[in-house]
């Protein structure tokens, strides 16, 4: 590792701590959130400069940045095209619903930027800056940067390993994060989709501090916690449209 690089990575412990997660908007983070709050884990979750934040939303995806690196790290993906569809529902009901915070000052920059969402769901998931060309470009390059970079400080998780293997999945990460001690089938029956989608309904309980609540008063596609499916985006979109996403993501070296 050079200087350069061990500057970089100091500078980052101290401003942001040992314990990052990074992950593309919609690919777990939410679930995953919950697991870490449970157990204690003091970590700083970023999107990485794809998030919905004013300052985020709308900007083109530059390449991975290192500085926002601590000394543990875990990078978490999702089924590209499933993360494009619901990046529709969360963009659309959530992030840019006027009732979301900063409405007006985030729809006048994407005015100005002339890069408004559609609301229509399949141009959504082609669209180069909103839909899944964006996510598998995001996602391939922090996957072979992490490939790249020596050392033991990254763990990489995918959204369909831990749905599919939930005890396994989350025991590994909590033992990465250093909370080995916790009590893993506690942490995986409370956080279970279906129990973390009562908790959202019922606004008690910790939802502030996981950011659940319905953004969209009797409109279910506004949960934080929708659906949670794999394979979900066969509800939303037509086999042609399906295709079309398969040769993106393929182009980059993803299977749908």
């Amino acid at each position: 590792m050079g200087a350069e690089l061990k500057i970089k990575r100091l500078i980052s412990n101290m401003l942001f701590g040992k314990n990052v997660f990074v992950s593309y908007p919609k690919s777990g983070r939410t679930w995953m959130r919950y697991v870490l709050q449970l157990a204690n884990v003091d970590v700083r979750l970023t999107h990485a400069g794809s998030g919905h934040g004013l300052k985020e939303i709308g900007e083109d995806f530059t390449g991975v940045d290192q500085r926002i690196l601590g000394r543990r790290n875990v990078f978490m993906h999702r089924n590209p095209l499933d993360t494009a569809v619901s990046m529709h529902f969360e963009t659309l009901y959530r992030s840019l619903h006027p009732s979301a915070e900063n409405y007006s000052q985030k729809f006048n920059k994407l005015q100005i930027l002339n890069r408004l969402p559609t609301e229509n769901i399949e141009d959504f998931v082609l669209d180069g800056i909103w839909g899944i060309k964006r996510v598998c470009k995001f996602n391939k390059e922090w996957l072979d940067f992490i490939k790249k970079t020596t050392g033991k400080d990254f763990h990489v998780m995918s959204y369909e390993t831990v749905k599919l293997n939930p005890d396994q999945e989350i025991e590994r990460l909590l033992y990465f994060f250093g909370a080995s001690t916790i009590n893993i089938a506690d942490i995986v029956k409370k956080t279970q989709f279906e129990e973390m989608k009562k908790l959202e309904l019922s606004l008690s309980g910790p939802v502030t501090k996981i950011r659940l609540g319905m953004q969209v008063q009797g409109e279910p596609e506004s949960m934080k916690v929708r659906r949670g499916k794999i394979g979900g985006y066969r509800e939303y979109l037509s086999p042609k449209i399906i295709e079309e996403c398969k040769i993106i993501a393929a182009s980059y070296g993803f299977e749908i």
